[in-house]
């Protein structure tokens, strides 16, 4: 069953990219939506939060960023086939604008390794592109749910060269290493 589940992800993956940028977005919207409108787990978390973090809104304003915030999740997560499947230079050509790159750039002029700590938020699968495009870039990972797309997602996402190495002992070990090599260290918490 594991190998079917796979074939079955590993082509809807690959009809996904085929897709637009904006295509993708619509769809992802879509797929936010119905997580939203359903009584899902993402659902339930996402609405537990907003009354945790946010009690001061009214439960109509918590509804709606419930539902805005489902829409943005679907939208990176059907951008990700986009950015795993599209050639390299497509995906760096949706970078519009970057702020701070100096400040990365002097850090790396001292032959010190750096350490990019950022959250898991937006389209993360394209963040590791540019800066791979960059710099001498490894960065931690865990292993996918489905063992047989381990392989697959160390592929794309080291197409520049990054190097992928799993969130465990050898794995920051590896890093270190790497580190006082003076590359950087990409995290995503």
């Amino acid at each position: 069953m594991s190998k079917l589940k796979y074939f079955i992800i590993a082509g809807l993956l690959r009809i996904a990219g085929w897709l637009s940028l904006a295509g993708a977005q619509r769809v992802g919207r879509f797929v936010g939506y119905l997580v939203w409108r359903l009584p899902t787990k993402s659902r339930q978390v996402t609405d537990i939060n907003l009354s945790i973090c946010l009690p001061e809104l009214s439960d109509t304003e918590r509804a709606v960023m419930s539902r805005n915030s489902l829409a943005q999740t679907g939208m990176t997560m059907l951008e990700v086939p986009l950015m795993w499947e599209w050639p390299v230079e497509k995906c760096l050509g949706q970078v519009r604008e970057t702020e701070g790159l100096e400040l990365i750039d002097t850090a790396m002029a001292g032959d010190k390794g750096l350490i990019l700590l950022a959250p898991h938020l937006g389209n993360w699968e394209l963040a590791g592109l540019f800066f791979s495009s960059r710099y001498k870039m490894a960065a931690l990972y865990s292993p996918p749910n489905m063992p047989e797309f381990e392989d697959y997602m160390i592929k794309v996402r080291g197409r520049l060269g990054s190097e992928l190495v799993r969130g465990d002992r050898r794995g920051l070990a590896r890093l270190a290493s790497i580190l006082r090599e003076g590359g950087v260290a990409g995290i995503l918490r």
